[in-house]
């Protein structure tokens, strides 16, 4: 099975286009493209989730409720995430002073309430439109953060930040590509 995911040079203009974006629309594309977070995953977030005590978590705490397999599961962030949660907090904080730790972290910006699934996909699509003149889906976000880890890494550590039960389902992110291909037989045979 051939996954869909941005190529490097996507990737690098689509970082390039969310330092434009505002905090809530940069987090939300880093928690996909940078966690591997669903979209349902990303619409579930509570603050508590991401910063408690005024710092922001090492880890992105999912709850069990929150996940499509039902198990809860932590998902370590990168630093530039880390960034982004702070930068989204704060900008979240100045016009929520009192923030709850049950409070969404994604409001939408007209009606003040927890942002949906089908407005998250309609951010993205703009987003990468804008950033990388086609227009992509959540999950390929998802695929992509997958897709960077695998060769640095075991195929369990993936699952295990996917949050996949079946390892067969995480293997599909161990496909190949031509230039993959090409470094191998460079790095391997260099006389």
């Amino acid at each position: 099975m051939k996954i869909s995911i941005l190529s490097d040079f996507e990737v690098e203009r689509f970082y390039d286009y969310l330092d434009t974006c505002p905090p809530r629309d940069n987090l939300m594309m880093r928690l996909m493209l940078q966690a591997g977070l669903r979209v349902g995953e990303v619409a579930a977030l509570n603050v508590e989730d991401v910063f408690r005590s005024g710092d922001v978590t090492p880890t992105i705490n999912l709850p069990r409720s929150s996940t499509k397999g039902h198990v809860a599961r932590r998902v370590n962030m990168p630093p530039p995430l880390t960034r982004a949660v702070e930068k989204h907090i704060k900008h979240l904080s100045s016009f929520f002073p009192n923030l709850a730790p049950t409070d969404a972290v994604f409001l939408s910006y007209k009606t003040k309430t927890r942002i949906g699934v089908r407005n998250i996909q309609m951010i993205t699509a703009a987003i990468s439109r804008r950033a990388i003149g086609r227009r992509i889906n959540c999950h390929l976000l998802r695929h992509t953060f997958a897709t960077i880890l695998v060769p640095d890494n075991s195929i369990r550590i993936i699952q295990e930040l996917l949050g996949h039960k079946d390892l067969s389902s995480t293997q599909i992110y161990t496909h190949v590509n031509d230039q993959q291909c090409q470094k191998a037989v460079d790095r391997a045979f260099t006389r």
